[in-house]
């Protein structure tokens, strides 16, 4: 009624920025980039510092990804994390740098400088003393770590960074659900990542709490990931009972229409999930003929939005499909995407995979 009755004034920005979040969550997405617009119009209008960070967190760390590509989000995160700092509004600095961690890993940005940019950022935190933060933050570090090769057992969230069992613990005590979450959510992605489905969906079942946040960026890994590990656990295991399969099915199609909404508005956070999504139904389905196209189109995709692991992926994910075939009698031409996954994953720095796949199927062998 104030803004109403007065017009809008600096808070206005911020309050637009929660308006943009609260459409979001409703899946009202031209409502949503309507009021984010107009929260950088006052912004820019007023110029008022000390309201940046949260209007940055909310826009650009939250719900960015329905209509801006995610290459371009980076550089405003690190604003709203710089002016944070400035002007000493912390929390927001440090939501975002953790924001900034999630943006690493969904832009597919090599492991290595995923670590050389979150190590400081995380330290950040500890002199702070933002230890809710840090909490939500630390699983995403050392997840990175474990895709490295620098734990014991890739997933299990336990190294250098981080002691699962205890950080679970800590955050169970001190009712912080959110790090409870972002630990099973990373548990969940490098159980996918590592083919271990079962874990990858069991974890996803302990973070659906996040689902009620559609407007996150770890929802839009949580999603995808989950849609993943059912379609490939039904493919790898197909004696599940009704119920279990009409679950996972739910899974993998809630994962396609959340994508096909994206895409609506910013096809390059969304077209090549879509392609790998609709590749691995063909698969499930035996339509090898529809889903050898997908799978092609996905990695293209990947590739042209510099998706390093996602393209890696569907590399991979096209060549155990073929496999499959193959076992029948077909020749179905797996090795060559399983030899390109294997050169993508060494590209990103996973040493785990890249193991992992020479154990399988003898990739540097048979290159030579």
């Amino acid at each position: 009624m104030f803004q109403i009755k007065h017009g809008p004034c600096a808070v206005s920005s911020y309050g637009f920025g929660c308006y943009a979040l609260v459409m979001c969550i409703l899946k009202r997405v031209d409502d949503t980039k309507r009021f984010a617009n107009t929260s950088f119009k006052i912004l820019e209008r007023y110029k008022i510092r000390e309201w940046l960070p949260r209007v940055y967190l909310v826009t650009y760390g939250m719900i960015s990804y329905y209509f801006k590509p995610i290459r371009d989000i980076e550089e405003s995160l690190h604003h709203g994390v710089q002016v944070g700092l400035e002007t000493g509004d912390l929390e927001s600095a440090m939501i975002s740098v953790h924001i900034l961690f999630l943006h690493g890993f969904v832009a597919g940005k090599p492991l290595e400088e995923q670590e050389k940019r979150d190590a400081p950022l995380l330290q950040l935190m500890v002199e702070h003393k933002q230890d809710h933060t840090l909490a939500l933050a630390s699983p995403k570090v050392q997840a990175v770590h474990n895709l490295l090769g620098r734990s014991e057992d890739p997933c299990v969230l336990t190294g250098e960074i981080m002691d699962q069992e205890k950080l679970l613990e800590a955050a169970k005590s001190g009712h912080n659900w959110v790090a409870v979450s972002a630990m099973a959510v990373w548990r969940m992605v490098l159980a996918y990542i590592m083919n271990d489905y079962e874990l990858a969906l069991d974890m996803a079942e302990k973070s659906r709490t996040l689902l009620k946040r559609q407007s996150s960026m770890m929802v839009f890994v949580l999603i995808y990931y989950r849609g993943l590990a059912s379609l490939a656990l039904l493919q790898e295991s197909p004696k599940q009972t009704r119920k279990q399969r009409r679950k996972y099915i739910s899974h993998a199609r809630s994962a396609l229409k959340f994508f096909k909404r994206v895409s609506r508005y910013c096809p390059s956070n969304a077209m090549n999930k879509i392609f790998l999504l609709e590749a691995e139904f063909a698969v499930l389905k035996g339509k090898l003929d529809l889903a050898v196209p997908f799978y092609q189109r996905s990695i293209e995709l990947a590739q042209t939005e510099c998706f390093l692991h996602e393209q890696a992926l569907a590399n991979e994910r096209a060549g155990l499909a073929l496999r499959r075939f193959e076992r029948r009698g077909e020749k179905a031409g797996s090795a060559r995407f399983l030899r390109e996954a294997y050169d993508l994953y060494e590209k990103w720095g996973s040493k785990p995979k890249m193991e992992q796949l020479a154990k399988k199927f003898s990739i540097p062998e048979e290159r030579i």
